[in-house]
């Protein structure tokens, strides 16, 4: 590395008393702003119990390329009455479409015989998580890939305890009929919508689909004339054939399991944030007395998706929850009045059983994002670059990695194995929108963080250790520099790059220890 380079190290990337304070911040001012606007727009919709179930207007789905356009300060065209008819009409099918296969999962299920009963001298902790039917009947078994452990604790703590499921993936009633038998010959504790939501919920379902849609065009007729109520417009026109009824019956699910006669009711909830999280607490907290909610927001996210920040203008609607659970100290907001609490990175327990060595490796592991447009780019960044050494290219999960077998050139390789496997081969790793970023750094492996120039761009690293253990990159000669750089660096540097990637491993996550778990679930209290 040339000696004017290495002068040139931002103090953020070294400054350790700085990377201590360091926080998850959103950095566009322009977001900024849209966030706020966003947080008025539901503070002002949310005495209305329908829209509870927006998406806009829980800063979620929002729609990439008008958002993309805002950013730019660029003008989007006007909506047209074709375009609305169309969505109004594409709505309610998919609505109603969505009830009937909803009705014929509940059947499956009533002849399933699936049941969960709480043992009603007890408190009763619910874990709510997505999961999905064609992995459980595959697998044949249930999965926890949330809260790995949890299960086996609440067991053995003789805790009574139930899934809540956010039931994902394929729709095919048969394949739910599977699954809950399943569930009913392994006696696994499952307490689904299905058992509990009685004939009225289902008229009040289908009053919702009625509704719902003239509840969003009196919000739209309010948006009048500044370029970020024409923007929410855009949003909840372009949203508007979502089946939003989804998120409503998790409303009246947590309703009724309020009403369940159990001396206290705690949930541990996967907290994303979205409707379904919102309407779920709701339900929870309509009857019962005694509720009290986690929501574990346990794994690494970027401050650029808006969802993810709990708003504390929403407490006083019963959206938040009680304890806000996050992975490490990058995630605390000392400005907010919620309560933030660093929980165990239950789903990161291999990143405390892992070492690795990256002095004298050169290969280099490359983490492919989800968008296609975004593996173009990056593909064709690769080609500039014009490496020699060894490439593992893995996909994602989604992705049909076979259509990009004829793009694989000279010691590039697709890969399947799991990323901990290879990290112990690679000198460094080059991704995007991925927090498998931040695992690697967090072991001492150099990063190149690829920034497409295309869209909002999802970072999740923060600003210490910029340019020592991580980079950007915009094209293939940075790639080539930075490969160039970090091998140096972790020769020459290598305590300075080990103190960095501890110093990330404390900022970003907390070892899933029995004391930590127990401690902040308050699973060590009698009767929890």
């Amino acid at each position: 590395m040339p000696r004017d380079e290495k002068e040139k190290m931002n103090q953020a990337a070294t400054d350790f008393s700085l990377a201590d304070e360091e926080r998850l911040q959103i950095e566009n001012p322009r977001l900024k702003n849209l966030y706020n606007y966003l947080s008025n727009a539901a503070i002002n919709s949310y005495s209305d119990p329908l829209l509870l179930s927006n998406a806009v207007l829980s800063k979620s789905d929002l729609p990439l390329d008008a958002l993309d356009n805002y950013l730019e300060e660029k003008e989007y065209e006007p909506i047209s009455f074709l375009f609305s008819l169309k969505k109004l009409l594409l709505y309610f099918a998919k609505s109603i479409g969505w009830l009937v296969i909803f009705l014929a999962q509940s059947l499956a299920h009533k002849v399933s015989r699936q049941k969960f009963n709480p043992d009603p001298k007890k408190p009763l902790t619910l874990i709510d998580i997505y999961l999905t039917p064609e992995q459980i009947v595959q697998k044949g078994d249930l999965t926890d890939r949330f809260f790995p452990g949890l299960e086996k604790k609440l067991t053995s703590k003789g805790i009574s305890y139930a899934y809540t499921p956010k039931l994902s993936g394929a729709n095919n009633p048969l394949m739910y009929y599977k699954m809950f038998c399943l569930l009913k010959d392994l006696k696994r504790p499952v307490l689904s919508s299905f058992q509990l939501l009685n004939l009225s919920d289902y008229f009040k379902m289908f009053g919702f689909i009625l509704a719902y849609p003239f509840r969003v065009l009196r919000k739209i007729r309010r948006l009048i004339s500044s370029p970020e109520d024409k923007l929410i417009r855009f949003f909840l026109w372009d949203t508007m054939d979502h089946v939003t009824m989804k998120n409503y019956a998790r409303q009246l699910f947590g309703r009724q399991i309020s009403k369940m006669d159990v001396p206290a009711l705690k949930c541990i909830s996967w907290y994303e944030n979205q409707p379904q999280d919102k309407n779920f607490y709701k339900g929870l907290r309509s009857t019962h007395k005694n509720v009290q909610i986690y929501g574990a927001q346990l794994y690494l996210w970027p401050a650029t998706l808006l969802n993810l920040h709990a708003d504390e203008r929403e407490i006083n609607f019963d959206l938040i929850p009680d304890h806000i659970l996050v992975n490490g100290t990058y995630y605390l907001n000392k400005d907010s009045s919620l309560k933030f609490e660093i929980g165990p990175s239950m789903r990161y327990f291999r990143l405390f059983q892992t070492t690795v060595d990256v002095k004298g490796k050169t290969s280099l592991l490359v983490l492919m994002p989800f968008f296609e447009y975004e593996i173009d780019k990056i593909l064709q960044m690769i080609d500039e670059a014009q490496l020699s050494i060894e490439l593992f290219v893995k996909f994602h999960p989604a992705t049909d990695k076979n259509k990009y077998a004829h793009r694989m050139k000279g010691k590039m390789k697709i890969v399947d194995d799991d990323i901990y496997a290879l990290f112990n081969h690679v000198g460094c790793v080059i991704g995007k929108s991925t927090g498998a970023l931040v695992e690697a750094t967090s072991l001492g492996i150099p990063v190149i963080n690829i920034e497409t120039g295309l869209g909002v761009s999802h970072s999740y690293l923060p600003k210490f250790g910029k340019g020592i253990i991580w980079e950007n990159a915009s094209n293939g000669a940075e790639i080539v520099k930075w490969t160039k750089t970090f091998s140096d660096l972790t020769t020459t540097k290598s305590d300075l790059i080990h103190s960095i990637a501890e110093k990330h491993k404390e900022m970003f996550f907390c070892e899933p220890t029995d004391e930590k778990i127990d401690e902040i679930f308050g699973l060590c209290k009698p009767d929890s």
